[in-house]
């Protein structure tokens, strides 16, 4: 038999129940004041940065998957391994120590889950903040040197096509997606604005067409500017 629940129309939030139970105070302390009148605003405050975290996703979910796919790509190229990132081969020294071990821990997972360890599911296990180490000082000689930084980024404007320029926007990049991977606050970061603007850029310089893809599922801007306000409404006609 089939059961059907239903909730009456003046349910009411029980906003002590979710400040001491279910959000717990020392997180909510971060969207604002516990006192009770000040509840409802602190509770939409957290679910307005629920909201900006959802509204980022299909950013940060196409500029991880392009950077790492144009990464290898152009790492092939120069190289002329598949297995360019393979730690277990000596002529293989094109990674760093730290790298290098993100690799071992990427196919022991793969070993672990009963998976194959091909090159393409190894590209794909391997983190977001692996793809934007290669990019760090010590790779710019090494990977970057000739035309490779615009093998990868083949859109970018010629004055941005610097390795310390596009560092500088994937380390920003990598911040705010383990923030939102990680359900840490964003609401209050005064360069939230900035870093879409960032994301949205290094796409588009990844390709012309995925930015195009993907703009239509980009409402950061609709749900930033909105507020906490749209939330505590709906708040109180529960």
């Amino acid at each position: 038999m089939t059961v059907y629940y239903t909730i009456a129309e003046n349910l009411r939030v029980d906003y002590r129940e979710l400040a001491q139970q279910i959000i717990t105070p020392p997180r909510l302390r971060r969207y604002g004041s516990l006192n009770p009148s000040d509840l409802p605003e602190t509770v939409a405050r957290c679910l307005w940065d629920m909201g900006l975290c959802e509204a980022l996703c299909p950013l940060l979910n196409g500029l991880e998957v392009a950077l790492r796919n144009r990464a290898h790509a152009e790492l092939t190229r120069q190289t002329g391994l598949a297995r360019w990132m393979d730690p277990g081969d000596p002529r293989k020294a094109f990674l760093g120590r730290r790298e290098k071990d993100q690799v071992r821990r990427a196919i022991n997972l793969l070993r672990r889950d009963h998976e194959p360890t091909n090159v393409s599911r190894i590209v794909g296990v391997l983190t977001f903040g692996f793809w934007a180490s290669l990019f760090a000082p010590r790779y710019e000689q090494r990977a970057w040197h000739g035309d490779g930084l615009r093998g990868v980024f083949p859109y970018a404007p010629r004055q941005v096509l610097g390795c310390h320029l596009i560092r500088a926007r994937l380390r920003h990049a990598v911040y705010m997606r383990n923030r939102v991977f990680h359900h840490e606050p964003i609401w209050h970061l005064a360069a939230l604005d900035n870093t879409h603007r960032e994301i949205t850029e290094l796409i588009g310089w990844l390709s012309t067409d995925w930015g195009r893809a993907l703009a239509p599922y980009d409402r950061f801007h609709q749900v930033h500017s909105a507020g906490y306000r749209p939330y505590l409404d709906k708040l109180r006609t529960m």
